[in-house]
């Protein structure tokens, strides 16, 4: 392992591989703007939606499916979100992948029948590195089949890079934020119970401490954990412990950032890939930021900092989207 370094981001990385070692929320200290403490409360959401009148209901769902249809996903992940918060991640979630099938060709398409967003992931940045499709599909179909020969240059980057892609889900870093459904959090009583300093960032006070092993940082309107995306139920535990301690009613936590991990089985040229792609080289790495996103790219590994909205599915789908830019500069 090489020199532990903290990035401007606020993650903590090996300096030789770009891997994050440790993923502080801290750092991400702006107001995440909610609309109210109602889009996280189920009762509470199922009384607002009752409560809509029934004309202007039927009105929101002609609109919803015309523009489902349409998959004009952004704009319907925005309308949900300002209604009922979370309530809708899995419409959204099922309108993401559909765009994507719908955008997929007959390559593509066997690819994703194939493995799924992994699969699709595989074939669409081997593409772009400049294979031929029917030897991408025989590859993919190698590895699912189990029957790979790991002496093809192309069998053993896929066989290597699908499995990678497969369990960044599992490996991925989250920043899962909650909310106090009706009173502000007492940060000095909070850094009293949990024998915690109080700190600032101009007029903000928050406190930062381990609870059962999860980074957790608190300040009045809000409470982040960090987590491995598999470890819900754990963030759930340190949630509940808080409320018990704090008298403060939390909601459901909401995954909003992500830190995806990726370790390439192949070198990547960062200066041309900066060069092209619109981005910065930052010594070692090249940075390149999307709407959704931020790629901090290393030779052999790429690090995705990526905005959830509520959501986990849109970790396979930005790997989907990312990932294909990297391979187009994959060096060979």
């Amino acid at each position: 392992m090489g020199r532990i370094i903290r990035t401007r981001e606020g993650f903590v990385i090996d300096s030789e591989t770009g891997e994050v070692i440790d993923d502080k929320p801290f750092e991400f200290l702006e107001d995440l703007s909610w609309n109210s403490y109602t889009c996280f409360d189920e009762e509470s959401v199922e009384r607002i939606i009752n409560s809509i009148v029934p004309g202007l209901v039927e009105i929101l769902k002609l609109y919803l499916r015309k523009s489902l249809c349409s998959s004009r996903y952004n704009e319907i992940e925005n309308v949900l979100q300002s209604l009922w918060g979370s309530s809708a991640a899995n419409i959204v979630g099922k309108a993401i992948q559909r765009r994507l099938e719908e955008e997929i060709d007959v390559y593509e398409a066997k690819a994703y029948n194939l493995a799924g967003l992994p699969g699709l992931s595989m074939y669409r940045c081997f593409r772009k590195a400049g294979y031929e499709p029917q030897d991408i599909i025989k590859a993919l179909s190698n590895v699912i089949q189990g029957s790979a020969n790991n002496e093809a240059p192309l069998q053993m980057f896929l066989s290597k890079l699908f499995q990678e892609v497969r369990m960044c889900r599992r490996k991925t870093l989250v920043r899962w934020v909650s909310k106090p459904l009706k009173n502000q959090i007492d940060v000095s009583f909070a850094a009293t119970v949990l024998n915690a300093e109080i700190r600032t960032i101009g007029r903000l006070k928050y406190i930062t401490t381990k609870i059962d092993g999860f980074g957790v940082q608190i300040t009045a309107n809000k409470v982040d954990v960090s987590s491995k995306a598999s470890e819900v139920e754990n963030v759930l535990n340190v949630l509940s412990y808080l409320s018990r301690r704090l008298g403060v009613e939390l909601s459901k936590p909401l995954p909003m950032v992500a830190t995806i991990v990726i370790k390439l089985p192949f070198r990547v040229n960062i200066n041309v890939l900066a060069a092209h792609e619109n981005g910065e080289v930052q010594g070692k790495r090249a940075k390149i930021t999307r709407k959704h996103y931020t790629i901090l790219a290393y030779p052999t590994t790429v690090n995705i900092y990526a905005k959830l909205d509520g959501f986990l599915d849109k970790i396979e789908s930005i790997v989907a989207e990312a990932l294909p830019i990297i391979c187009t500069y994959m060096e060979k």
